[in-house]
């Protein structure tokens, strides 16, 4: 019988200890060292994670460009020696802006992203903003406005942490397209997603909602259809409001905040609700 409880609790305890170790999240490390490596095995003198790591520090030391960072790594070289293997010492500037142009920028992403979920937790009811920015000075084409390039970037509003980011370029379908592949990886369940007019597209609501998320879309008179029915509906509603007798209820509520606030109420059950009951389809988005 002792031995039968010994056994008992070797095996529970090995089974906290099993549970822990599971829970245990994942280091700096070991997270970009799923990162593919994009070079051919005879020209890697350097590790990637090596570099990815030395980078990484650099850039959260406020260093802004490649010679900084190699710079930077350089001066830390023995502390960096703690936790690194650096079998080729310290790349040059040219080695690490080389192999970050190599890298493919979406599995980038996927690790970036999940290191910021373990450093910055993102909760439910979370604001996570997406949004795209031009660089004006980025024409690939000399003499073609529209060649620039840009970055469709998400924001958590609440953490304060920058999600993830891609590139876009200046395109009818580039924008939305950036939009779908973000929403594809960023893990938005019991998250508020807003987006601009560029997103307010029937394809990005069903998405967000089949992810288990809501939204807040902007609306401007170029999505033609939807914008006129929103008008349509508003002033039709705008007389039966104005009509109703409200009463303050010992609030300090003004008739026309209130009205506002009905309207909101109202454009919600009617617009969000209405694509899943095909009030609007695909084409007429």
């Amino acid at each position: 019988m002792p031995n039968g409880r010994m056994f008992k609790l070797f095996y529970y305890f090995h089974q906290i200890q099993f549970k822990r170790w599971k829970m245990q999240p994942k280091s700096l490390i070991e997270i970009y060292s799923e990162v593919p490596d994009p070079r051919i095995n005879r020209t890697r003198k350097h590790k990637l994670i090596d570099i990815i790591v030395m980078t990484i520090c650099g850039l959260i030391c406020k260093s802004e460009t490649w010679t900084e960072i190699a710079d930077y790594a350089d001066a830390n070289e023995e502390w960096f020696k703690k936790f690194l293997e650096l079998p080729g010492g310290i790349p040059s500037h040219d080695t690490f802006g080389r192999v970050f142009s190599l890298i493919d920028p979406l599995e980038f992403q996927k690790a970036f992203y999940e290191w910021t979920q373990l450093v910055a937790k993102i909760c439910e009811g979370e604001i996570i903003s997406l949004d795209g920015k031009y660089n004006t000075a980025s024409l690939t084409v000399p003499g073609n406005p529209r060649s620039i390039t840009g970055m469709v970037s998400a924001w958590a509003s609440n953490s304060g942490v920058a999600l993830a980011a891609l590139k876009t370029d200046f395109d009818k379908n580039g924008e939305k397209k950036v939009y779908k592949d973000l929403l594809g990886f960023l893990n938005i369940k019991g998250c508020i997603v807003t987006i601009d007019a560029y997103g307010c597209h029937a394809d990005i609501a069903n998405q967000i909602v089949e992810n288990d998320g809501d939204f807040i879309l902007s609306l401007k008179n170029n999505q033609r259809i939807i914008y006129e029915a929103v008008e349509d509906f508003l002033i039709a509603m705008q007389g039966l409001l104005s009509s109703l007798k409200l009463k303050r209820l010992g609030t300090d509520v003004k008739k026309e905040e209130f009205v506002d606030l009905l309207f909101l109420i109202l454009i919600g059950l009617s617009v969000i609700e209405k694509p899943r009951n095909g009030f609007l389809s695909g084409k007429e988005l």
